[in-house]
């Protein structure tokens, strides 16, 4: 089974991006990281965000376990999106529990540029939540980190470059079936 993350800045379209591919395509189960979580919680996120930061990546790993086990009992190809950072208190700090880190075979990066990065998070929110410096931060903090974890892991690193959500689909569906 491919297990297969999908990583972007916040309002990127990682969750678009998979549910557009599982309408497409037979075979594919979908999940999400903040899911997995939210499910740990009984549906109560808030209850998540309400922890300090060391608490909320020991749940972090406990909740993903779970999640991870019950989702691999099924056979083809697993995509779920992820987090690999968040900006808090002014900084990006990493949130990727070692549990990611050895379930996922494939980490893909949704990268379509800033410009187009803040073009979506005005249309998801209403408004840009980051400045266009945060979101150039942001994508090399997470490019250069996911890039040295999966050298270090062996693992297949991707990045998806493409504005157009049916070519990323595409891109994404090579990733799958090769």
């Amino acid at each position: 089974m491919k297990h297969i993350s999908i990583y972007g800045v916040s309002g990127v379209g990682k969750t678009t991006v998979i549910e557009k591919y599982k309408s497409k395509f037979d075979g594919v189960l979908i999940g999400s990281e903040s899911k997995g979580i939210n499910e740990f919680f009984g549906g109560n996120f808030n209850d998540f965000l309400a922890l300090n930061e060391e608490d909320r990546q020991n749940v972090r790993e406990k909740a993903l376990s779970t999640y991870f086990s019950k989702l691999s009992t099924t056979d083809g190809v697993l995509i779920i999106d992820a987090h690999y950072s968040f900006w808090v208190d002014g900084a990006l700090k990493r949130v990727i529990p070692p549990i990611s880190e050895k379930f996922y075979t494939h980490f893909i990066y949704i990268n379509p540029g800033i410009k187009e990065i803040l073009r979506r998070q005005k249309i998801k929110w209403g408004k840009c939540k980051f400045s266009e410096e945060q979101v150039n931060k942001w994508i090399e903090y997470e490019t250069n980190g996911l890039e040295k974890l999966c050298h270090m892991k062996r693992r297949a690193f991707y990045q998806l470059t493409t504005i157009d959500l049916d070519e990323t689909i595409s891109e994404l569906n090579k990733i799958v079936t090769n």
